[in-house]
C-alpha cells in the first residue's frame, strides 16, 4: 500500500505466520549408523502436554510482524537518486564477523 502525502510516501508491510502443529513424515531417518527410535523411552510411549486444554507441546507459535515507514525519497531528473552520501560504495573489507550469545537460566 502506497499512500503519497505531499512529497511523502507512506509504506506498510504485513506479515503473519500461522500457528501449526509440528508432524512427522513417514520417511526414515536421515543419520547413518543410528537407530530411529520416536517416542520409545518406555513400554508405552508418551506424549508431553503443553500448558492449557488445546494447546499441544509440539506445536509452533504463531507471530505477527508489522513494518511501516514514512519517506521523501529525492530523485534527480533522470530518476537516480539525488544524494548517496556514499551509501553503496565499497570503501573497505573486512574479515568475517561472527555473533555468538549464550544465555543460561537456572532454577
Amino acid at each position: 500500500m502506497v499512500a503519497p502525502v505531499g512529497d511523502s510516501h507512506y509504506n506498510s508491510l504485513q506479515a503473519r505466520l500461522e500457528r501449526r502443529s509440528v508432524t512427522a513424515s513417514g520417511t526414515s531417518l536421515n543419520a547413518p549408523d543410528n537407530d530411529q527410535r520416536a517416542d520409545l523411552v518406555k513400554a508405552k510411549p508418551e506424549i508431553l502436554g503443553g500448558i492449557g486444554r488445546g494447546h499441544p507441546y509440539f506445536e509452533n507459535p504463531g507471530d505477527t510482524n508489522s513494518n511501516n515507514n514514512v519517506s521523501n525519497m529525492q530523485l534527480n531528473p533522470d530518476g537516480s537518486v539525488r544524494n548517496l552520501n556514499g551509501h553503496a560504495e565499497v570503501t573497505r573489507s573486512y574479515g568475517e564477523r561472527q555473533l555468538r550469545l549464550g544465555l543460561r537460566l537456572g532454577f
